[in-house]
């Protein structure tokens, strides 16, 4: 296990926490918030100073600081094996140029790192207007040696100057599929496509705005042998990409369900966008029990403060749910309503008492799908899929506030 002794530079990294928690969070510089390693085992640094340069990028968007030459456990890359992929992505603010850094560990692993250049330096620019280089040791992600069918597919996020706004955040999907590759489609949270153009060795970089939860949802890698391969990205299950690509929704019922009396035609729960918590959490949104009704509701959201419309269905066990507007279809979300936990009786002298049971009890499931502010009832393609045959939802109506 390395010791202080080892990374002398962790004096200066502790020094530099502690300046940095006193600067305003309007300075920070845009700092990596999330890392997902898709499609290809990407092997973490066991090490406590590895944790310390995650937690400096996280925190202060400071450089990596380096490792001493002894601490080498295998899954970082060698010295002198980094170089800079041809590849170029223009950056969503106007900002910097990104690309992809490319190593290789002593054990023979591939490593991948991502970020901007300033002339012929590789790094990041924060919101302060700095330029900082990052060491290939702690920032690259390690791997096997991709090839076709077997790619490295990493999501990687990096807020702007306020981390509850995804306004100036950029997402970066990057990677390689070896020098068999010819194209990456990656399919943005805004429902257009974004097309990147690998280079001779099979790497590839996309830059989007937002943050990496709405930004991106999946990419599609094909090969010279005719091979394709479609990579999930971002969305974790229960959660739908917002219209504008932004950020995303979540239904998420912990802490989040609005319930409703049991012998209510409705069955409500809470629509969330991701990282927004206390005050502006939840919009109330119901489905009718009413068979093969979808309502239809228009919300604001509590990110950008602009509108969306959303539709509700109630759906059951074995169905699948496609919403469509024009050409354009909409990722549908699932998630459990909830019935009130509280019973009104009646007592033998005609006085009402309320009984509570020890919680809520399940109501019907709730398929939803955000889409644009002002999409009418009308223009609106419900349908749902059972056992390979679709039937379109024809009761599509207003639900009101």
């Amino acid at each position: 296990m390395p010791t202080l002794d080892d990374v002398p530079s962790l004096r200066e990294f502790g020094a530099r926490l502690v300046a940095a928690d006193e600067r305003s969070v309007a300075r920070r510089r845009r700092g990596t918030t999330t890392v997902a390693a898709l499609a290809g085992a990407i092997v973490a640094a066991a090490s406590f100073t590895g944790a310390a340069a995650v937690a400096l990028t996280a925190a202060t968007g400071s450089p990596v600081p380096s490792f001493a030459r002894g601490d080498d456990t295998g899954v970082f890359p060698a010295p002198g094996t980094s170089r800079i992929s041809t590849v170029r992505a223009a950056d969503p603010g106007s900002g910097l140029p990104w690309t992809v850094r490319v190593g290789r560990s002593r054990g023979g692993l591939v490593c991948i790192g991502v970020g901007q250049l300033d002339g012929a330096s590789f790094g990041i620019r924060g919101a302060d207007g700095r330029f900082r280089t990052t060491s290939p040791i702690g920032s690259d992600d390690c791997g096997p040696a991709p090839r076709a069918a077997a790619p490295v597919v990493a999501l990687r996020g990096f807020s702007g100057p306020r981390a509850d706004d995804p306004a100036g955040a950029a997402t970066l999907v990057f990677g390689s599929g070896g020098s068999g590759l010819r194209s990456v489609v990656v399919r943005a949270g805004d429902g257009r496509d974004r097309t990147a153009r690998p280079a001779a060795d099979g790497t590839f970089v996309v830059a989007l705005p937002g943050w990496p939860e709405g930004a991106a949802s999946a990419a599609t890698l094909r090969w010279a042998d005719g091979r394709e391969r479609v990579v999930r990205l971002g969305l974790a299950d229960g959660n739908a990409p917002d219209p504008s690509g932004m950020f995303s929704w979540s239904n998420d019922a912990l802490f989040r369900v609005h319930v409703h009396g049991r012998n209510s035609p409705r069955g409500c729960l809470s629509l969330v966008p991701v990282r927004v918590s206390g005050r502006r959490l939840g919009t109330l949104i119901c489905v009718s029990r009413v068979a093969r009704r979808a309502l239809v509701r228009d919300v604001r959201t509590p990110v950008d403060g602009g509108r969306r419309t959303v539709v509700a269905l109630e759906t059951r066990k074995g169905e699948r749910v496609t919403v469509r507007v024009g050409r354009r279809d909409f990722p549908v979300l699932v998630g459990m309503t909830a019935d009130d936990p509280r019973r009104v009786v009646r007592t033998r002298d005609g006085r009402r008492e309320v009984v509570r049971r020890p919680e809520a009890v399940t109501g019907p499931r709730a398929a939803i799908a955000i889409l644009p502010a002002g999409v009418a009832p009308g223009e609106i393609d419900v349908r749902v899929v059972r056992d390979g045959r679709s039937t379109q939802i024809t009761d599509v109506r207003g639900a009101g506030r």
